[in-house]
């Protein structure tokens, strides 16, 4: 993206807002590139645990972002302790379901291994139990499957440890500003100690806390 920014200051110093605009250059069409992230969010729910108790959990979420409108196609939230090949594969089920049932020709993720989880991105070879026996076809040569290449789905990936090369961040920046940060109870801050003082707290009263699926259909209220 090209930054065009306006000289202001008449004694030939820069202001400290740029006036100008961000230039995308897209040759996509919509539907065709989808951007894929995941990260934990800064809210608090409630969940039960192996005992069947309500405890706080902060849950984590999976979004998928259409590279030509922005439009976000797919923001699912989950209870598990990180994210896996199943919450991605979810999301992305989502994703197929919102766009008519119409695959992207590709999807560009950043290079953590849960995007490049062997099975969704990368072949892995099948076996009717891990360790035993090889599923093989009729010439003896054994299954590799992967769900992008069955679906003929190419797979882009951002260079590593830069933020600007996944854009899908500035929608996270959008969910914590518009969305988390004025949801109360649940708001934890980005951290402990930038928590705002003015929100409500749940204040270890985990009654207080919404489930996950009240935050989901939130979540997804906001996002429309």
């Amino acid at each position: 993206a090209d930054v065009i920014a306006k000289y202001r200051s008449p004694k030939g110093q820069w202001g400290d807002k740029f006036m100008g605009f961000v230039r995308r250059r897209c040759n996509c069409e919509v539907g065709d590139v989808i951007f894929g992230d995941h990260r934990i969010a800064d809210i608090w729910v409630k969940a039960t645990n192996d005992q069947g108790e309500w405890v706080a959990v902060r849950p984590y979420m999976t979004a998928w972002m259409d590279a030509r409108s922005g439009y976000v196609t797919a923001a699912t939230m989950y209870t598990a302790e990180h994210p896996n090949h199943r919450s991605i594969l979810d999301a992305f089920l989502l994703h197929v379901r919102n766009c008519g049932n119409r695959v992207p020709s590709k999807v560009y993720v950043d290079n953590g291994a849960d995007f490049l989880f062997r099975g969704f991105s990368r072949p892995v070879r099948l076996a009717r139990k891990r360790g035993k026996e090889i599923l093989a076809d009729s010439e003896g040569e054994p299954y590799d499957y992967c769900v992008l290449d069955a679906l003929g789905v190419e797979l882009m990936t951002a260079a590593p440890y830069n933020g600007q090369e996944k854009p899908v961040e500035r929608l996270f920046l959008d969910f914590a500003r518009g969305w988390e940060q004025p949801w109360a109870p649940g708001y934890t801050g980005n951290s402990p100690r930038n928590r705002p003082d003015q929100l409500l707290t749940w204040k270890g009263d985990v009654d207080r806390l919404p489930t996950l699926q009240q935050a989901q259909d939130d979540l997804n209220y906001w996002i429309e």
